[in-house]
């Protein structure tokens, strides 16, 4: 946010007929996008067999290279701002402040979870759920570019599921 200029918004709308037509009525580009909707009602074990070969296997990779998934509080927002503004400088996009972020874990404490990847006792990469009723969104992440190879964005998005089904999602 610029003054009183926006420089971008992104609403996301699931299927709104509604929405659509206020949206275009009113000038705004709509770009589509992929999202993923993924049962977790189930046992971990059967969820992982869902996911592609090659992830799975770069799932164990991460594993055996020592990578490790830890959740993380407030205090370790900054890191992961760091880590989401490089990811995000890298491919041109434009980050919230980071006010956007303490503002959403102060406002659903309970709500709003930070996962990070960490390697050799480095914050590689990150990633913030929210949680709503009885579902979880993937709201923010972000890798480090010089990790990479250690496919931390697999292992992250894997812990994720895999909090979801034993948590009762």
């Amino acid at each position: 946010h610029m003054g009183n200029k926006s420089l971008y918004t992104n609403v996301k709308i699931n299927k709104n007929i509604f929405l659509d037509s206020l949206y275009e009525s009113e000038k705004y580009n709509k770009t589509e996008c992929l999202n993923y909707e993924i049962k977790l009602n189930r046992d971990a074990n059967a969820v992982f067999k869902l996911i592609h070969k090659s992830r799975r296997k770069n799932i164990r990779k991460a594993a055996k290279s020592g990578l490790e998934v830890i959740e993380s509080g407030t205090s370790s927002l900054p890191d992961f701002y760091n880590i989401l503004k490089e990811t995000y400088d890298k491919v041109g996009l434009l980050v919230p402040d980071a006010s956007f972020f303490n503002a959403a874990f102060d406002l659903m404490p309970d709500n709003a979870k930070l996962f990070f990847a960490k390697y050799e006792n480095k914050l590689i990469a990150g990633r913030v759920i929210l949680i709503y009723r009885k579902e979880i969104f993937d709201w923010y992440a972000g890798a480090s570019s010089e990790y990479l190879s250690l496919f931390s964005n697999d292992a992250l998005v894997w812990h994720v599921l895999e909090y979801g089904c034993k948590n009762g999602y």
